[in-house]
């Protein structure tokens, strides 16, 4: 709007030519439009001063220039094209992607070239493996000997011995792991035990060593009351052994 009324002036201040009549100014919206784009075309179109004839001044002012011209277009070319996201995320540049899809495509192409390698070498080796057949099944020879009705009997009768021997072997093997299972010291009485005789007094120790001296039927000793729970009784339990008493008794002992 501003050079289309620039152009109007310019048309209104035109002097007249001598002797003759002034040009009529022409003053329609075609004709200012015109005029407009041929102004802002010779401001478009003014050269630059080359840079050998510029002065000092004129030098700095060029480079000024440029630098701002310079930074305008990386700034405007990061607002049209960001490199990060808002979490500060690298964003793939087309140039990368093409980049990356070339190397994507170069290993698949290298991967089926060694698998096809792969499956040519196997089949070679399979062709040049000699023919072998199989393994015949091997047949039981037959003697042609007729088994009688005496000869089934005892072989079942064998059978069913070997069967029996075998749960009597068993039987006996369970009963075996039950006794030793039952003969085994109570554990758990004698940890109430230690912890009993820690916790009380020297005359409440006293008597409780004399009460499992009566439930092992063995006589107490002077030294016994000295004795760590530990050691008092694997010494009673050693006693009551040495007297006669089995370990199923003393677990029963011990335990009332």
């Amino acid at each position: 709007m501003a050079a289309q009324q620039e152009a109007e002036a310019a048309a209104a201040a035109a002097p007249a030519k001598k002797g003759g009549k002034a040009k009529p100014v022409i003053n329609t919206k075609e004709a200012n439009e015109a005029a407009a784009v041929a102004a802002a075309a010779d401001q478009l179109l003014v050269q630059e001063k080359p840079w050998s004839k510029m002065t000092a001044a004129e030098k700095e002012a060029k480079k000024a220039k440029d630098a701002a011209a310079k930074e305008e277009k990386a700034a405007k070319e990061a607002r049209e094209n960001p490199t990060v996201d808002e979490n500060g995320e690298h964003i793939m540049t087309v140039a990368e992607a093409k980049a990356q899809a070339a190397e994507l495509q170069n290993t698949l192409v290298a991967g089926e070239a060694a698998v096809e390698e792969k499956i040519r070498i196997e089949q070679e080796r399979m062709a040049n493996e000699p023919a072998t057949p199989a393994e015949p099944v091997k047949q039981e020879e037959d003697d042609g000997h007729i088994e009688t009705v005496e000869e089934a009997k005892a072989k079942m009768a064998a059978a069913q011995k070997a069967m029996e021997d075998g749960i009597a072997a068993t039987d006996h093997k369970i009963e075996q792991e039950n006794s030793d299972q039952a003969n085994m010291p109570n554990f758990g009485a004698l940890a109430d035990l230690h912890g009993s005789l820690s916790n009380m007094s020297n005359s409440k120790k006293k008597k409780e060593v004399n009460n499992m001296c009566a439930k092992l039927n063995i006589q107490p000793e002077a030294s016994d009351y000295k004795l760590e729970p530990q050691e008092l009784s694997d010494t009673l339990i050693a006693r009551a052994k040495e007297a006669g008493m089995s370990e199923k008794k003393i677990n029963e002992a011990l335990a009332e």
